[in-house]
């Protein structure tokens, strides 16, 4: 039975469109083993343009049309396919129709242009029709005013904010956690309130919930410039001093109740506050103080930036000291030319004192005048140089434009090979270095160890010997005598019986003095030897 051919289209008034062309693939491919040359192949069929590009938008436009996808011959799945227009737009015009691409002509769509939003200029405070600042009403209690029995009872920070915020949040407008501020005379608890009425309920009267702690009114600002006038900036602190010396040398000069070091570089910069102001008055004309030697610059904390900046404004440069001199060794020097301060700095390499020392003078004259002085130290001169040329100078001699390879080269010196290892062979020769020294401290504390590690073997075998020797005793100490009278009586008992029998055997060696008595399992051992005969108790 013999299906007929399906049509091509569905409805039969409209011609069906021409037939595509069909063409063979190029080159030698071989075709399915059942097609020709002539035969249709389903993996090169070429749709004609005519049969895609119809017009369907238009009023004269055909209908949508079914074409075949099968060749002729093969089972027919009729599916609709809607033909689009013909577009005449270009590429970039496509990109530019997609929602998520800016509209852009040039560049077929790869540069890209964003509106920068102009900034607006912020609103005027001041022209605002709601204007706020709360404020904040600070209270704080003093320990050196507060009871005994509140210090007794309360013994650490802790316990003493738990309990004021225990009491103090009551109030609607407390404010976050109390906390403890200062040392010595100047501990207090802080505490703050947003509205004034209830600050002004707090400090009014002392605390009965609190054992009688009164608090009274506190402003961080005054607090603030009261602590400023009371304490001093330190720079140029060397590293390798600690907070105990700076506080020491500061001492001299008043009760310092607070030292803080802080790394700056390779420097501790400082705040060192003094329990009065009027220690502060006497840094107005004191610029810097001596500290194991070195020179430590100062300057109060209650200074403007123009006054601190005074102090560095006329600088000159002494170049030329020896070696690990510090400050203290100029002294003589900056008293003689006027400086109000002198700095060695350090190499941050090596941390050793450069070969040239900076000096601070007060005025431009006292400046000019020092540099037409010529000074020496321990009988060598030294030059006077612009702080700007202290790149210039060599940190070995302090000369300008000075090499330190050139100016002090390292001596090659000359050693032979068989002389160093006859001294390391008999360990003689010289020692230089501290390779040597370290290496001897080495072998002596191997010495030491090895001598130590003996003596605690010796120690630890006596005191086992010793702890068994008791155990021994101990476990034959009962019965004593009983013991002791079969041991005699068992030993001439043996004798006896080598006697009668004439034997050749060698005589029976006594028990050396610190042999201990047999437990009882020997015992047992030797009455049951033959030749031995067992006596009764």
């Amino acid at each position: 039975m013999s299906t007929p051919p399906a049509p091509s289209v569905i409805n039969p008034d409209i011609p069906p469109p021409p037939r595509p062309v069909i063409s063979t693939p190029s080159g030698d491919r071989p075709l399915s083993p059942t097609s020709t040359a002539g035969a249709p192949n389903k993996r090169s069929r070429v749709v004609s343009d005519d049969a895609m590009n119809v017009d369907i938008t238009s009023p004269s436009a055909s209908a949508p049309i079914l074409i075949s996808t099968a060749p002729s011959g093969l089972p027919v799945n009729k599916v609709q396919v809607l033909t689009s227009p013909q577009n005449t737009t270009t590429p970039v015009e496509t990109v530019d129709a997609s929602i998520h691409t800016p509209s852009n002509t040039s560049g077929k769509g790869k540069a890209v242009a964003f509106d920068v939003p102009e900034r607006r200029p912020s609103p005027d405070g001041n022209a605002a029709a709601i204007k706020s600042a709360p404020s904040r009403y600070y209270a704080a209690a003093y320990l050196r005013d507060a009871p005994d029995a509140f210090k007794i009872k309360f013994t650490t920070n802790r316990s003493m904010c738990d309990e004021v915020d225990c009491s103090l949040s009551r109030y609607s407008s407390y404010g976050a956690r109390a906390r403890c501020d200062g040392s010595g005379d100047n501990k207090k608890i802080l505490v703050f309130f947003n509205d004034q009425h209830d600050f002004t309920d707090c400090i009014s009267s002392p605390r009965a919930d609190l054992l009688n702690l009164a608090f009274s009114h506190y402003s961080p600002a005054d607090a603030k410039l009261s602590d400023e006038m009371k304490s001093l900036f330190v720079t140029d602190i060397p590293l390798f001093l600690t907070v105990t010396q700076v506080r020491q040398a500061f001492s001299r000069y008043g009760t310092v109740i607070k030292c803080k070091l802080t790394p700056r570089k390779h420097y501790y910069n400082g705040h060192i506050q003094f329990s009065s102001a009027d220690a502060i008055t006497q840094f107005n004309d004191i610029w810097a103080i001596i500290c194991l030697g070195n020179s430590l610059r100062v300057c109060p904390a209650s200074f403007s930036k123009s006054q601190r900046d005074s102090r560095r404004e006329h600088v000159a440069i002494l170049a030329g000291i020896p070696k690990n001199i510090k400050e203290a060794d100029l002294l003589e020097i900056a008293t003689h030319v006027n400086a109000k301060t002198l700095n060695v700095p350090l190499s941050i390499s090596s941390y050793k004192p450069k070969p040239y020392v900076y000096l601070n003078f007060s005025l431009f004259e006292s400046l000019e005048a020092a540099k037409e002085m010529t000074v020496a130290f321990r009988g060598k001169g030294l030059t006077w140089h612009p702080p700007n040329e202290a790149q210039t100078l060599c940190h070995v001699c302090g000369c300008p434009g000075c090499s330190p390879s050139v100016c002090n080269p390292r001596p090659t010196r000359k050693v032979d090979d068989r002389l160093n290892k006859l001294y390391s062979r008999f360990n003689a020769g010289p020692r230089h270095g501290r390779q040597d020294s370290r290496q001897s401290r080495d072998n002596s504390t191997s010495r030491s160890r090895s001598r130590s590690n003996s003596r605690s073997r010796n120690n630890n075998s006596s005191s086992s010997r010793s702890n068994n020797n008791n155990n021994t005793s101990n476990t034959s100490r009962p019965n004593t005598s009983q013991n002791n009278n079969r041991n005699n009586t068992n030993t001439n008992n043996h004798r006896n019986n080598e006697n009668s029998s004439g034997s050749t055997q060698p005589p029976h060696k006594p028990h050396s003095v610190n042999s201990t008595s047999p437990t009882q399992v020997e015992r047992c051992q030797i009455s049951h030897q033959p030749g031995i005969n067992r006596v009764s108790d």
